[in-house]
């Protein structure tokens, strides 16, 4: 039995898995070109949106004739962009790693509410381009619901850097309230220097300061 096994396999068949991994191997390794792609695009995008982009145009552009088989090459996507790395910004790996967890449920919930593998595919892509679009919304939204915690003369102690904080921040002076930011290094990574440096582009006053010295 071993033997027919090994030359059944030395013959080019081998397993429904090793030809679905074959087949889509192609399409997994573009996943991380468009992952970095998109953020090249969109520098002060998202990882995860990012992430959630990529899986779906891999879905879109996918020769997967089965549930089973987009699954599995989701499932090797998605390690191949856990494999991308960001040496000092852990907090990217962090958002990287949410999001292609809750991409992989997502699909599974889906297969699993609709049956039919075309209908499924049609759904994935359009709740896969929605939840970008919105993604892009929220932070516009975001920044509307957050002004009117602001005052003029205010001083705002931020940590670290965040898209979504920054982009507040700059909502607010844009709308003529005058503050100060007094940002942390945010060690190891200190990414509290990149969120001074767009602060100061956009013109609001910014001091940087020790994490140590955050009480004081």
């Amino acid at each position: 039995l071993r033997s027919a096994l090994g030359e059944r396999e030395r013959g080019g068949q081998g397993s429904g898995l090793e030809r679905c991994k074959m087949s889509g191997g192609s399409e997994q390794a573009q996943v991380v070109t468009d992952f970095k792609s998109w953020l090249e695009k969109y520098e002060q995008g998202a990882v995860a949106v990012a992430a959630i982009h990529a899986l779906t145009t891999l879905i879109k552009k996918s020769n997967a004739s089965t549930i089973m088989e987009l699954e599995i090459h989701l499932k090797n996507a998605q390690e191949q962009l856990l494999n991308v790395k960001y040496i000092g910004e852990r907090s990217k790996m962090i958002q990287l790693s949410a999001a292609c967890e809750l991409f992989a449920r997502h699909v599974t919930r889906t297969a699993l509410d609709i049956g039919d593998f075309d209908q499924c595919k049609r759904k994935l892509i359009e709740r896969g381009e929605k939840f970008a679009m919105q993604a892009d919304l929220s932070r516009t939204v975001i920044s509307s619901n957050a002004l009117p915690f602001f005052t003029d003369g205010m001083s705002i102690l931020v940590h670290g850097y965040s898209n979504v904080v920054t982009h507040c921040l700059k909502h607010a002076a844009n709308h003529g309230l005058r503050f100060k930011v007094v940002v942390s290094e945010g060690q190891p990574e200190r990414d509290g220097y990149k969120t001074a440096k767009v602060l100061k582009e956009a013109g609001i006053p910014v001091e940087i300061l020790l994490d140590t010295a955050v009480g004081f």
